[in-house]
């Protein structure tokens, strides 16, 4: 049984990181083909990079099913009229099905500005939160759409923000990926 989960774990991971590679890929292509305007709103970033995953044909080929705004059913709410309503929504969701078994991965994405602290509060607020404390998205990656400033200042500022609030463990670090 030991190995069984051994192979699932590793096509959990494996899978992550073909999600990621996607959106690595959408980003690049969108930058390549000047796609991207810095006056845009949050979901115009992510329609435009969602259409980018969309096209990309390796995404056939490794079987990953994309949709923009996807619901998370919470089945321990309330199912009064209207509860669907009131679902929380994450802007990405990648998808494939591997030996009966369903594996999503999610990407949630904030606008960011280096001298907005507003958009950089909201990206703590209902972005790593939302993950993190408050269990209100799975498993997935924040993307930050940066539209105004330098990108090491603008996480230093958001690491320093958690920091003052006594998050020293969730400073932004930076991974790298063997992509």
């Amino acid at each position: 049984m030991e190995g069984i989960f051994n192979n699932i774990n590793q096509f959990k991971e494996s899978f992550e990181l073909q999600c990621i590679q996607l959106v690595v890929d959408a980003y690049r292509s969108s930058i390549a083909d000047n796609k991207f305007e810095t006056n845009w709103n949050e979901n115009d970033f992510t329609a435009t990079l969602n259409s980018f995953i969309s096209d990309n044909p390796i995404r056939l080929q490794w079987n990953i099913v994309n949709n923009r705004e996807h619901y998370i059913h919470d089945s321990k709410g309330k199912s009064a009229k209207g509860f669907a309503d009131s679902e929380s929504r994450i802007d990405v969701r990648l998808t494939t099905i591997n030996s009966q078994q369903e594996f999503s991965y999610y990407f949630e994405a904030k606008r960011l500005k280096e001298n907005d602290s507003s958009l950089q509060h909201r990206y703590i607020n209902t972005g790593i939160d939302n993950f993190k404390n408050n269990n209100k998205y799975p498993k997935g990656t924040l993307i930050g759409y940066q539209v105004q400033g330098d990108i090491a200042n603008t996480i230093n500022k958001i690491c320093l923000m958690l920091c003052n609030s006594g998050r020293n463990d969730e400073v932004l670090v930076e991974k790298t990926f063997d992509l």
